[in-house]
């Protein structure tokens, strides 16, 4: 089972909260389109990022870099897994 993108977290806590994604971008100063791609789950938070919605959400940098690498790593042992089997 893979871990939620910090994406799908985000997702949820805008729904809470009843903020659109546009809004959300104005809140952070940042394009719509990078928000639309991380709730989408296209995009990684970045550090910036990370430091954006920790100030706005009033959690820290590091909650949300944790949940992207705890992602990371799944994926990456996915794609390995992978191509273990393909190679086996």
């Amino acid at each position: 089972m893979r871990p939620a993108h910090p994406g799908e977290i985000l997702q949820n806590e805008l729904w809470e909260i009843g903020l659109s994604s546009e809004a959300l971008a104005c809140e952070l100063g940042v394009l719509a389109q990078l928000v639309t791609s991380i709730l989408e789950g296209r995009q990684a938070v970045s550090a910036d990022t990370a430091m954006r919605l920790a100030r706005l959400f009033g959690t820290t940098p590091k909650m949300w870099l944790n949940l992207q690498q705890i992602r990371n790593k799944v994926e990456l042992t996915i794609r390995q897994r992978n191509k273990e089997e393909v190679v086996a």
